[in-house]
């Protein structure tokens, strides 16, 4: 019962792109390989109406079966109107620099294709290749062999291990930009009808490479790119939360604070309140002297679901949007710490007073909104009244 990709239903692949939200990035090395499984971006797309433009084509293509020369006739005039096209003048929101970069061009539009649609496919053959490794528990590797076919990926093919040999963690295809390898399922009979038996995983060397962005450290095996040296299906089982959480809190601040902001501004909210995603999701980074005054260790402000059900019946009228400011309010609002753990944030923003209450863990490792609401003069006097001011 070989299962190749061009057997796959078009689901699986379409429900993992779909999980997908919109992350902006100036660098595709902004976001780590893994994020991927779990995030859409572009390189040097700066306005989150732009990935929603191209994320929605990719969506269509996948549905109605992928043509390359559709893609790029319906998204070009798009893209133009839209001002992402030819080179233009971008801040890199790293390092605050103003550069000239490229955006849109039918070679990069064919990059993001090739891209979305064979990682939407590898993972959809994961799902299906896991759902049925009891009774097909071999995958081989299927490299296409011709004259650009790399030299390690040629030497890989024809490899045969069970579906949960370590060696698939890292080696699963794709494994690099352009890459067309692929994996096929295999069960006993498959085995003796192709004359094949299982091996053992190649030995590979792994060099170490430093992420010039982000500063993480990897170790990357011969013959894979650094952005594809992971497992797509495995890192799109993980929870996105999980995966998000970690990201902001890895990341250089600027980068972080940004992604934050992505989150909150995409369908991960909505999915949050709903109970549709597990986990605590990240409202705010805390500025150093908040983190120090705190005590606590990271710098992630994040939200419980149950917090934000208490917040949604004791002030129906918050919108999603009225928590991109717990970011203001830490960054720039008067700030008080009211006992050892709680920090009591006010500010006005548009006319309006706003205000926000985090408060870390006893073990120092978690920060935790408490409340985000609009307030009034007598929020600030019971600050005053039971807090120290430190801003």
């Amino acid at each position: 019962m070989a299962i190749r990709l061009r057997a796959l239903p078009a689901a699986e692949a379409v429900a993992f792109f779909r999980r997908k939200f919109p992350l902006r990035s100036f660098d595709f090395r902004d976001v780590e390989a893994e994020e991927h499984a779990v995030a859409f971006t572009m390189a040097k797309a700066m306005q989150l109406d732009v990935l929603r433009t191209v994320q929605e084509e990719l969506d269509r293509q996948l549905r109605e079966g992928p043509d390359l020369r559709a893609f790029r006739a319906n998204l070009e005039p798009r893209l133009r109107a839209l001002g992402w096209w030819g080179r233009r003048k971008r801040v890199d929101p790293l390092t605050g620099e103003e550069r000239t970069v490229t955006l849109g061009t039918p070679r990069r539009l064919e990059t993001i294709f090739r891209t979305n649609v064979r990682t939407a496919y590898a993972a959809g053959s994961w799902e299906r290749q896991r759902r049925l490794a009891e009774r097909a528990p071999w995958l081989l590797y299927d490299a296409v062999l011709d004259s650009r076919t790399r030299p390690k990926h040629r030497e890989w093919d024809g490899t045969v291990l069970r579906w949960d040999d370590p060696w698939w963690g890292t080696h699963y295809p794709p494994n690099g930009w352009n890459c067309r390898c692929s994996v096929i399922q295999l069960d006993d009979a498959d085995l003796r009808e192709r004359g094949l038996s299982p091996g053992v995983a190649p030995h590979e060397t792994a060099r170490r490479w430093v992420n010039p962005r982000t500063g993480r450290v990897r170790d990357v095996p011969e013959g894979v790119d650094p952005a594809w040296a992971y497992h797509v299906g495995r890192a799109a089982e993980r929870q996105p939360l999980e995966v998000l959480g970690d990201r902001v809190e890895r990341l250089p601040e600027a980068l972080a604070r940004m992604a934050v902001e992505d989150i909150l501004r995409s369908r991960i909210f909505e999915d949050f309140s709903a109970g549709r995603l597990a986990g605590w999701l990240p409202v705010a980074v805390l500025p150093r002297d908040l983190r120090e005054a705190l005590g606590v260790r990271t710098r992630t402000v994040r939200m419980s679901r149950e917090t934000l059900q208490k917040q949604q019946a004791s002030h129906p009228d918050l919108t999603p949007s009225d928590y991109l400011l717990v970011q203001a309010l830490v960054d720039g609002g008067s700030v008080w710490k009211e006992g050892s753990r709680h920090l009591s944030a006010i500010l006005g923003i548009n006319g309006r007073l706003w205000h926000a209450v985090v408060k870390r863990t006893r073990d120092r490792t978690e920060a935790i909104l408490v409340t985000h609401h609009r307030a009034s003069p007598k929020n600030i006097r019971r600050a005053e009244r039971r807090g120290k001011k430190l801003r």
